[in-house]
């Protein structure tokens, strides 16, 4: 996540960093967020039911980590090509929300 602070405000997602992925970062080196490798979430509708998301949770996909977590936009596809561009989603892909797997289940 990205926020900017000039006039226009931008925010843009470009991954999602796992908490276990600072277990291994050594607190003197002072690393950057932007040095560590992010994990490419999966985008969907927010009309998407609840097996269908378990569903894309369990199934291995292709060219990405299996995942428990997703993002819900209101144009998951425009985002999920910017993302495999490697561009940060911005606004107007219509970022409602995360779910994960736990949310589906608890």
């Amino acid at each position: 996540f990205e926020k900017r602070t000039d006039d226009s405000s931008i925010r843009s997602i470009v991954g999602i960093l796992l908490t276990k992925q600072l277990m291994v970062v050594e607190p003197e080196y002072e690393r950057k967020i932007t040095t560590l490798p992010l994990q490419i979430p999966f985008t969907v509708s927010p009309q998407i039911s609840l097996i269908e998301l378990v569903n894309l949770f369990q199934a291995p996909s292709l060219g990405k980590k299996r995942s428990h977590m997703a993002l819900v936009c209101n144009f998951p596809q425009k985002a999920e090509q910017l993302l495999d561009r490697g561009v940060a989603i911005t606004d107007d892909v219509g970022v409602l929300g995360i779910v994960t797997l736990e949310d589906c289940i608890g």
